[in-house]
Parts: structure tokens; C-alpha cells; sequence
């Protein structure tokens, strides 16, 4: 068996250490070109209905009724997030925080439901998502 040396050692480590920060290059290439990360709602967003919904959900409700053009959509909903549709379908902005909800991650759920859902809109400029690390 022959026998190693330190700088058999260095060598080798070195080869690794190198091979290891050209994958870490490539890695963060392919993080730099990937797409951004969709929008999030915060507490300290501004939404609104999108434009050309309409929504119907009286406070107490267990459903909420949406349309655009033609389509329409009714999704039920827990009686606790009725009154923040109703708030929101008069189609005004308004802060996240200061709508209707006991719950404020209950809040926050229910408002990026509907903003994936494409009922919901960002009346300003929309907040990232901070990146994964």
C-alpha cells in the first residue's frame, strides 16, 4: 500500500475544492437566470378586485360568487373571511391589515388564494416573494 503524503493530501483537496466552486458557479448561473418569483401578499399590501371581476359574498356568507365577462366561479369560503370579500368587492383598494378578519394569516391565506385565482389584484406595486435560500 503505498503511502500519502501531505501533499498527496493538499493535492487532492485542492482538485475537490476546485471541482466544487465550478458547481457552485454553474449552481448560481442557474439561479441568476431562473424566473422571479411570483408576487406575495404581505399585510402591507394594497389589493383590489381584478379588473372586469365582479364579486358577490354578503358578510356571514358561505360562498363567494365571482364573474369576468362570461365565466363565472363560486367558491365556498368559511363564513370568517366573508365580510373581507365583501369589503373588497366594491373594487376600491385597500390595505391588506385594515381588512375584515380575526384571523391576520387567515387574511393573508385567503388573499393570495384569490390573488392565484386571478380575482384579486395588486392596486400597487406588488411586494417579491425574498429569495430562497
Amino acid at each position: 500500500m503505498d503511502k500519502v503524503t501531505s501533499a498527496d493530501l493538499r493535492a487532492h483537496m485542492h482538485s475537490r475544492i476546485k471541482l466544487m466552486r465550478e458547481e457552485q458557479v454553474e449552481n448560481a448561473k442557474e439561479v441568476a437566470c431562473a424566473s422571479p418569483r411570483p408576487p406575495v401578499v404581505l399585510s402591507s399590501s394594497i389589493l383590489r378586485l381584478s379588473p372586469g371581476v365582479q364579486c358577490r359574498c354578503p358578510p356571514g356568507g358561505t360562498s363567494a360568487h365571482f364573474t369576468r365577462g362570461s365565466d363565472s366561479m363560486t367558491m365556498n369560503i368559511a363564513p370568517t373571511v366573508s365580510a373581507l370579500l365583501d369589503r373588497l368587492s366594491d373594487g376600491q383598494p385597500h390595505s391588506v391589515e385594515s381588512l375584515p378578519c380575526d384571523d391576520p394569516v387567515e387574511r393573508i391565506c385567503v388573499c393570495n388564494i384569490f390573488l392565484l385565482k386571478k380575482c384579486f389584484d395588486f392596486a400597487t406595486k406588488p411586494t417579491f416573494a425574498p429569495p430562497v435560500r
